[in-house]
């Protein structure tokens, strides 16, 4: 794939070159090497924002690389919780995604982004924000009839209340969660 990403980057393809790398990203995250997911994300998170925003199509780019990076604390195990820098770039990097799919007039968008940045705030011990980001995407995701954004934000939601000591309710959302 190096070799790919170079032949794209001569042929003066680095969009693509960049793309590339996002989808190296997210086989790493499933072989549970989260730092090299990271390496390969930041490197096309920097094609992308030297090729700059002018065009719809390089802001979703960017905005769609910043939510796989956001991402990557979502996967890291329990025991070994990110630390607080790796958690506060996720946020920014959360925030950055739903700013530009507003930008893009993405509902679908925004509300995943929403849905993440909940996640990491909850991590990083911000259970009012997180609860926030969450309504937010409820609401966003009901309007547009996001049935899958629905089902993980609504595990998301289950989770919460699961750690909470909720375990009915939490059961009854994640019973809906499954049915959509």
């Amino acid at each position: 794939t190096a070799e790919a990403r170079r032949l794209l980057l001569d042929a003066g393809r680095p969009v693509e070159a960049a793309r590339l790398l996002n989808d190296e990203a997210a086989v790493y995250v499933r072989l549970g090497d989260l730092a090299k997911a990271a390496q390969w994300l930041l490197r096309s998170r920097d094609i992308f924002a030297r090729l700059g925003t002018a065009t719809p199509a390089a802001k979703r780019e960017l905005a769609d690389t910043d939510l796989l990076a956001a991402r990557l604390v979502l996967h890291a195990p329990r025991a070994d919780r990110p630390d607080p820098k790796a958690l506060a770039w996720a946020m920014q990097c959360a925030r950055d995604a739903a700013t530009a799919y507003r930008a893009l007039g993405d509902s679908h968008g925004q509300a995943r982004a929403w849905e993440t940045l909940a996640r990491v705030e909850r991590i990083a011990g911000n259970e009012r924000e997180g609860l926030a980001h969450l309504a937010a995407a409820l609401q966003t995701q009901e309007r547009l009839r996001d049935a899958v954004g629905l089902s993980r934000t609504l595990a998301a939601v289950a989770d919460a209340m699961a750690e909470g000591g909720a375990y009915r309710d939490a059961l009854a959302l994640l019973a809906q969660s499954i049915q959509l």
